[in-house]
């Protein structure tokens, strides 16, 4: 979110006065305040809200269900109270706000008293802590209330007291049970609040809307009077669109994203052990380096030790990097993706995809046209169909030539400055806009 923010930001500053606001946390004496500057060269004011905490201030977190680790900090006096300060100063004609995490839910309501609000529904967390609707087991949770809730994250919550020796373990689901559940149900009343006061709501796939209105978030109104707007993500095509393929003689399968178990790199891994064929090989890269100490990261390490086709690339900094050395991207997420921005890369610099089939990604990936889509979790499914690409270079090439046009972060733009537009023509023309994320 922070590089969609960051690029969209850019395009829009070129012709509008853009102010960009996001949270820190760090350790301190228990204080928030904003330091502003100018980035000169993208021509956007920058606003770091910074929310300093002490131990005290954690722990006090813990115990009223309010840790950003829980997922359930809906709430902050004290962003809000700084976010007013800002508002104030600047006067924007219109906040667009990306994300709400690690601020106040209901920083909306406080920027509709000036100005139009614009809210991306981006990802799932408005709805669920976890954000992907994961549950403790890790399977995908049909039925979110808080009731559901509860039983997802008290077992998590648990264990980060218990940890802490604030109490003791024997008494702690009790507690939660009596208190948590109430907490679980207040934070989806303050976000159904502050999504009924936005002047748009935009989303960036028909899943996202799909959930949230099964969700009880939006509703039949909201769409039949346009207050939803789809509008997919834009990305750098021009970097992308120069990819040149580094030759090779094999099959060369990627993986590009985080090591987040919610991903699914573990299906992948398995379906590669599977595959067997000393012609492929799976390239890996990440945002981070693989962390022993990090359970999911030992498992990742245990399941590919004895394979020496198996490379863990680690990070990169120019996004052209993967992709020109990988021949098909696999995308194996076990839940729900927003929308699959890593697929939009691919196809950009004309790489096929083969993708779970479920969320936002399907929505993107055609099986058989432009890429292979198989049953999310299912290594043995998966390995089927990268079999199918090792045993076929023709349909390799026919998916390639069939990837679709992708948006630029320019077109993107201009979509949004016409929602804008429309949210402001009663106020005249837009002097300033604002981000939050």
């Amino acid at each position: 979110m922070e590089v969609l923010t960051h690029n969209l930001s850019k395009e829009l500053a070129k012709r509008h006065e853009v102010h960009v606001l996001y949270p820190i946390y760090r350790k301190g004496v228990s204080k928030c305040y904003t330091n502003s500057f100018k980035d000169r060269k993208e021509r956007i004011e920058i606003h770091e809200l910074t929310i300093e905490e002490n131990t005290w201030d954690h722990v006090k977190g813990l115990l009223r269900f309010d840790a950003p680790a829980l997922g359930l900090m809906y709430r902050n006096d004290r962003v809000r109270k700084e976010f007013a300060e800002c508002l104030e100063e600047i006067q924007p004609d219109i906040v667009h706000f990306q994300h709400l995490l690690g601020l106040s839910v209901d920083l909306p309501l406080v920027a509709k008293k000036n100005c139009g609000v614009v809210l991306g529904l981006n990802d799932y967390w408005l709805m669920c802590p976890t954000t992907h609707f994961l549950n403790s087991d890790g399977e995908i949770c049909n039925n979110s209330s808080p009731k559901n809730c509860w039983k997802c994250l008290s077992t998590k919550w648990c264990n980060l007291v218990s940890a802490r020796r604030l109490i003791n373990h024997h008494i702690l689901k009790k507690v939660y049970e009596a208190y948590g559940v109430n907490r679980i149900a207040e934070r989806a009343i303050y976000i159904k609040q502050s999504v009924k006061c936005a002047d748009k709501l935009l989303v960036a796939s028909e899943t996202i809307i799909r959930k949230f209105a099964e969700n009880g978030f939006i509703n039949d109104s909201d769409l039949k009077e346009g207050k939803v707007a789809l509008i997919h993500h834009g990305i750098d095509t021009y970097s992308l669109s120069r990819v040149r393929k580094n030759p090779s003689g094999n099959t060369r399968f990627g993986y590009v994203g985080s090591f987040l178990e919610r991903k699914g790199l573990h299906v992948l891994i398995e379906a590669f052990n599977k595959l067997g064929d000393a012609s492929a090989e799976l390239k890996i890269y990440g945002s981070t380096i693989l962390d022993p100490s990090n359970r999911y990261h030992r498992c990742l390490i245990e399941k590919s030790k004895n394979n020496p086709k198996i490379r863990f690339m680690g990070p990169f900094e120019d996004v052209r990097d993967p992709y020109s050395s990988v021949d098909v991207l696999v995308v194996p997420s076990v839940t729900y993706e927003g929308y699959g921005l890593v697929v939009q890369e691919a196809f950009a610099a004309k790489t096929s995809v083969i993708a779970s089939n479920i969320g936002a990604l399907n929505e993107s990936v055609e099986h058989m046209k432009n890429g292979l889509l198989f049953e999310a979790g299912n290594s043995n499914d998966l390995a089927r169909k990268m079999r199918m690409i090792v045993q076929n270079p023709i349909l390799l090439r026919q998916l390639e030539r069939n990837v679709p046009h992708v948006k630029s972060v320019e077109q993107n733009a201009k979509e949004i400055e016409e929602v804008y537009e429309e949210v402001v023509h009663r106020r005249g023309k837009a002097r300033s806009l604002f981000f939050s994320y």
